[in-house]
């Protein structure tokens, strides 16, 4: 099954079907996030067919629905002491589809063992793999 823009629409709670504006840009977001993993795959030498397709889906639906969330990147909050009141805005990514460490790790599994972990007693890391069961193994 490949990604649809009404797929990001359900995922977002979104009235469907949507207008011919907004399904031209999530199409686009979708075909790039595709893209991002196929490029991916190309460095990691690994076959992008051979990547499981549910799990593909999985990480396009979430990049394209956490993107149309908030596409500019920008978040605003607001900061009250007493009667003062002000409103900040902090963007915090440069408004781009992004996939996170934690899905790339869904997709290509053997490129994430070993990473961020310390052994502070000189003892090697061991490794860790995603199984079946879909929850991390020590090996």
């Amino acid at each position: 099954m490949a990604v649809t823009p009404t797929d990001v629409a359900t995922e977002l709670g979104r009235p469907t079907p949507l207008d011919p504006t907004t399904e031209t840009q999530w199409q686009s977001w979708i075909d790039r996030a595709a893209r991002l993993i196929e490029r991916r795959a190309s460095r990691l030498g690994v076959d992008y067919l051979s990547l499981d397709e549910q799990t593909v889906d999985d990480v396009v639906l979430l990049a394209v629905a956490e993107h149309a969330r908030n596409p500019e990147g920008v978040d605003t909050y607001d900061i009250s002491v007493d009667d003062g009141r002000e409103s900040r805005r902090y963007r915090h990514s440069t408004g781009r589809i992004t996939i996170t460490d934690e899905w790339w790790s869904w997709l290509f599994p053997s490129s994430a063992l070993g990473v961020f972990t310390t052994q502070t007693y000189g003892e090697p890391d061991g490794a860790r793999v995603w199984t079946s069961t879909t929850e991390w193994e020590w090996l």
